[in-house]
């Protein structure tokens, strides 16, 4: 049935809430870092241990190599959240305005960072000596039209790493949304489709997509977020927006859906987020980072206590 495909159906709040927070309980936010340098514009889960939830966040700095890309974050149930920034490969340039973050699926190392015009770098994480190295390096099409990208995700499907990502819109302006598949080898990313999306809320300085993350069943989650400069008062919202059945989309099956259907998942009155991570299993959840420009960054989401 065609309402299946791309976008073509909406996730309910009942499905929505096996994932984090229930239906009824407000985030509990906690400070990342402080200052603008230390915002938060990607997340990636990196595993849990002793009871810390590890993540690898990054930020979207354009400066000196006194401004981290890279950072490592340990999130317990409880208590403060640690931060370790990363030193970017020397044999690479300081990556300007990362912006989107993805596991590589089906390894534990391995992890691609975006820019917003599109450079993608293939990172491989060595926690033992906190260091990073390029493993790739590519361009995702359509080049620099789209100058604003500010989401990225890959899933594994039929041996097929396939690979989602947005450039952000503005108000009138709608958000692009693109799919289609990763070659590492080949440090080459092909489009098979693409379609505009708008969300209904926030409304005001609002980018239609911050970020965005494919479940396993190949759920697709974005962030939006309203961001009026480095004062704010900022808003953002999580939404459930359909599902990919990747390996039979088609440009001509993708619907979009008219803003008034969509309904968000979570409303944050008071944060820009710009990054979000899934971690699927009965211990798993939603987890969500902001980048609150001269207010620093704070992180949402519940490390469970329960067993590996």
């Amino acid at each position: 049935m065609r309402g299946t495909k791309v976008l073509a159906r909406l996730l309910v709040l009942g499905l929505s809430c096996t994932w984090g927070w229930t239906a009824s309980a407000n985030a509990i936010w906690r400070p990342v870092q402080p200052g603008k340098r230390k915002g938060i514009s990607g997340l990636a889960f990196i595993q849990k241990q002793d009871q810390v939830c590890q993540f690898l966040a990054v930020h979207d700095n354009k400066g000196d190599e006194d401004q981290p890309r890279l950072a490592v974050l340990g999130v317990p149930s409880q208590g403060p959240i640690s931060y370790q920034a990363l030193t970017w490969p020397t044999e690479s340039s300081l990556p300007l305005d990362l912006e989107a973050l993805a596991s590589v699926p089906n390894t534990k190392t391995e992890y691609v960072a975006v820019t917003s015009l599109g450079v993608v770098y293939h990172l491989q994480l060595d926690l033992q000596t906190n260091t990073v190295k390029i493993l790739h390096a590519a361009q995702l099409p359509p080049g620099k039209q789209l100058s604003n990208i500010e989401g990225f995700a890959l899933q594994q499907m039929d041996n097929q790493f396939i690979a989602v990502w947005a450039h952000r819109g503005q108000d009138t302006d709608p958000a692009i949304l693109f799919w289609g598949q990763y070659f590492p080898e080949q440090t080459k990313i092909t489009v098979k489709g693409s379609i505009p999306f708008q969300v209904p809320w926030p409304q005001q300085n609002v980018r239609h997509i911050s970020d965005l993350k494919i479940a396993p069943d190949g759920s697709l989650y974005i962030t939006a977020a309203s961001d009026p400069g480095n004062q704010g008062p900022f808003q953002s919202a999580v939404y459930g927006v359909g599902s990919f059945p990747f390996h039979q989309a088609k440009p001509r099956d993708v619907q979009q859906q008219a803003p008034s259907t969509l309904t968000p998942l979570y409303r944050f009155p008071f944060n820009k987020v710009e990054a979000i991570a899934l971690i699927p299993g009965k211990d798993g959840g939603i987890f969500v980072a902001s980048d609150d420009e001269k207010f620093g960054s704070s992180l949402a989401g519940h490390c469970w206590a329960g067993p590996n």
